[in-house]
Protein backbone atom coordinates (compact mmCIF):
# COMPACT_ATOMS: atom_id res chain seq x y z
CA UNK A 1 0.00 0.00 0.00
CA UNK A 2 1.20 3.37 -0.66
CA UNK A 3 2.27 5.87 1.83
CA UNK A 4 0.87 9.00 2.96
CA UNK A 5 2.31 11.61 0.82
CA UNK A 6 3.62 9.06 -1.97
CA UNK A 7 3.69 9.78 -5.24
CA UNK A 8 0.36 8.07 -6.13
CA UNK A 9 -1.08 9.78 -2.92
CA UNK A 10 0.67 13.39 -4.43
CA UNK A 11 -0.89 12.68 -7.60
CA UNK A 12 -4.60 12.00 -6.53
CA UNK A 13 -4.32 15.25 -4.54
CA UNK A 14 -3.12 16.86 -7.47
CA UNK A 15 -6.10 15.87 -9.46
CA UNK A 16 -8.36 16.39 -7.11
CA UNK A 17 -7.65 19.82 -6.49
CA UNK A 18 -7.74 20.19 -9.99
CA UNK A 19 -10.96 18.46 -10.89
CA UNK A 20 -12.35 20.30 -7.57
CA UNK A 21 -11.44 23.70 -9.03
CA UNK A 22 -12.93 22.96 -12.18
CA UNK A 23 -16.11 21.68 -11.16
CA UNK A 24 -16.84 24.45 -8.46
CA UNK A 25 -15.78 27.43 -10.32
CA UNK A 26 -16.32 26.41 -14.00
CA UNK A 27 -19.73 23.97 -13.71
CA UNK A 28 -20.76 25.59 -17.47
CA UNK A 29 -18.05 23.62 -18.97
CA UNK A 30 -19.72 20.82 -18.33
CA UNK A 31 -23.59 21.75 -19.25
CA UNK A 32 -23.61 19.74 -22.22
CA UNK A 33 -27.18 18.35 -22.96
CA UNK A 34 -28.20 15.89 -22.76
CA UNK A 35 -25.80 13.16 -22.24
CA UNK A 36 -23.40 14.99 -20.25
CA UNK A 37 -20.10 13.68 -21.42
CA UNK A 38 -17.28 15.25 -20.20
CA UNK A 39 -18.95 15.42 -16.72
CA UNK A 40 -20.01 11.68 -17.04
CA UNK A 41 -16.33 11.01 -17.69
CA UNK A 42 -15.14 13.16 -14.79
CA UNK A 43 -17.49 10.71 -12.57
CA UNK A 44 -16.27 7.54 -13.60
CA UNK A 45 -12.78 8.55 -13.42
CA UNK A 46 -13.15 9.31 -9.15
CA UNK A 47 -15.59 6.36 -8.68
CA UNK A 48 -12.45 4.31 -9.78
CA UNK A 49 -9.28 6.96 -8.86
CA UNK A 50 -11.32 8.50 -5.35
CA UNK A 51 -14.32 6.56 -4.67
CA UNK A 52 -15.73 7.68 -1.37
CA UNK A 53 -13.90 11.64 -1.76
CA UNK A 54 -15.22 14.55 -1.96
CA UNK A 55 -14.55 15.22 -5.21
CA UNK A 56 -16.79 12.26 -5.70
CA UNK A 57 -19.87 13.61 -4.13
CA UNK A 58 -19.25 17.16 -5.60
CA UNK A 59 -19.32 15.91 -9.24
CA UNK A 60 -22.47 13.60 -8.60
CA UNK A 61 -24.13 16.24 -7.19
CA UNK A 62 -23.10 18.59 -10.22
CA UNK A 63 -24.57 15.83 -12.59
CA UNK A 64 -27.69 15.85 -10.73
CA UNK A 65 -28.01 19.44 -10.65
CA UNK A 66 -27.75 19.50 -14.51
CA UNK A 67 -29.42 16.55 -15.55
CA UNK A 68 -33.00 18.41 -13.34
CA UNK A 69 -32.03 21.48 -15.11
CA UNK A 70 -32.79 19.52 -18.32
CA UNK A 71 -35.92 18.06 -17.35
CA UNK A 72 -38.33 20.34 -17.91
CA UNK A 73 -36.87 20.92 -20.87
CA UNK A 74 -37.63 17.69 -22.08
CA UNK A 75 -40.85 17.88 -21.04
CA UNK A 76 -42.55 19.24 -24.33
CA UNK A 77 -46.34 18.83 -22.87
CA UNK A 78 -45.96 21.51 -20.37
CA UNK A 79 -43.84 24.94 -21.59
CA UNK A 80 -41.08 26.46 -19.46
CA UNK A 81 -42.06 29.08 -17.24
CA UNK A 82 -41.46 32.55 -18.80
CA UNK A 83 -39.45 34.57 -15.90
CA UNK A 84 -41.77 37.58 -14.51
CA UNK A 85 -41.64 40.94 -16.90
CA UNK A 86 -40.66 39.19 -19.93
CA UNK A 87 -43.14 37.79 -22.81
CA UNK A 88 -41.52 35.42 -25.38
CA UNK A 89 -41.47 37.31 -28.94
CA UNK A 90 -43.80 35.46 -31.55
CA UNK A 91 -44.73 32.56 -29.29
CA UNK A 92 -41.21 31.69 -29.37
CA UNK A 93 -39.76 30.17 -26.10
CA UNK A 94 -37.07 32.74 -24.66
CA UNK A 95 -33.60 31.68 -24.43
CA UNK A 96 -32.01 30.00 -21.75
CA UNK A 97 -30.15 32.51 -19.92
CA UNK A 98 -26.14 32.15 -19.50
CA UNK A 99 -23.52 33.93 -18.00
CA UNK A 100 -21.84 36.65 -19.85
CA UNK A 101 -18.52 34.81 -19.76
CA UNK A 102 -19.99 32.00 -21.47
CA UNK A 103 -18.60 30.71 -24.42
CA UNK A 104 -20.35 30.55 -27.95
CA UNK A 105 -20.30 27.21 -29.72
CA UNK A 106 -17.69 27.25 -31.32
CA UNK A 107 -15.75 28.16 -28.06
CA UNK A 108 -17.31 25.53 -26.56
CA UNK A 109 -16.27 23.11 -29.20
CA UNK A 110 -12.60 23.87 -28.63
CA UNK A 111 -12.88 23.48 -24.66
CA UNK A 112 -14.37 20.07 -25.55
CA UNK A 113 -14.14 16.79 -23.23
CA UNK A 114 -11.81 15.46 -25.96
CA UNK A 115 -9.25 18.18 -25.26
CA UNK A 116 -9.67 18.22 -21.91
CA UNK A 117 -9.26 14.20 -21.59
CA UNK A 118 -5.75 14.52 -23.51
CA UNK A 119 -4.36 15.89 -20.95
CA UNK A 120 -4.38 15.29 -17.05
CA UNK A 121 -7.06 12.49 -16.92
CA UNK A 122 -4.92 10.30 -19.70
CA UNK A 123 -1.93 10.27 -18.13
CA UNK A 124 -3.06 8.97 -14.96
CA UNK A 125 -5.48 6.32 -16.20
CA UNK A 126 -4.17 5.48 -19.89
CA UNK A 127 -6.25 2.62 -19.41
CA UNK A 128 -4.97 -1.23 -20.51
CA UNK A 129 -3.02 -0.96 -23.79
CA UNK A 130 -0.21 -2.27 -25.32
CA UNK A 131 1.92 1.04 -25.48
CA UNK A 132 4.92 1.88 -23.85
CA UNK A 133 4.59 1.89 -19.74
CA UNK A 134 4.34 4.87 -17.78
CA UNK A 135 6.90 7.20 -16.93
CA UNK A 136 5.57 8.12 -13.57
CA UNK A 137 7.47 7.47 -10.71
Amino acid sequence: MEEDGGPLHQLKQAMSSILGTWLFQYPDDFHQPPEFPCLKTIVAYVELSMPGSDLEQQAHLLLAQLEQLELPEADSDAPAPEPAGEAPLDGEPAPALLPATAPEPEQRDALSCEAAASSPLSAVDPGPSSGPPSTLP
